[in-house]
């Protein structure tokens, strides 16, 4: 019903109107919330409580929507550091002293496990 005003509005005016009617993106909550998620999980030594203080951050937040895709990007940003700590324990590429390629290895291996358990 109010969208039927547009046409009749002055240009600024209708640009008005529909910035406080149309629904505001959450991109900016939505990154905040993100970066929150991945601070709690990559960042308290104990998962129990960075679980719980990622499950209370949700319950409290106004969008479900919002919510599962904030979860989606956390899952995905900590897939992709896993997939890549694995690549270079796989395939090493680095120039220099050769007898330290077993502790490179071991050191890209514990950090794709560590953080393949947050997943």
């Amino acid at each position: 019903m109010i969208l039927s005003f547009v046409p009749f509005l002055r240009d600024e005016e209708s640009k008005e109107l529909l910035a406080r009617v149309s629904p505001a993106k959450n991109d900016a909550s939505e990154e905040m919330l993100h970066g929150l998620i991945l601070m709690a999980i990559h960042n308290h030594p104990n998962m129990a409580f960075a679980k719980a203080f990622v499950a209370k951050l949700l319950r409290q937040f106004s969008s479900r929507e919002s919510a599962r895709i904030v979860l989606d990007l956390a899952f995905q940003t900590s897939l992709k550091i896993v997939k890549e700590s694995l690549e270079e324990y796989s395939s090493p590429a680095f120039r220099g002293d050769h007898n330290e390629t077993e502790p490179i290895q071991r050191l890209n291996l514990r950090f794709a496990m560590s953080n393949g358990k947050h997943l």
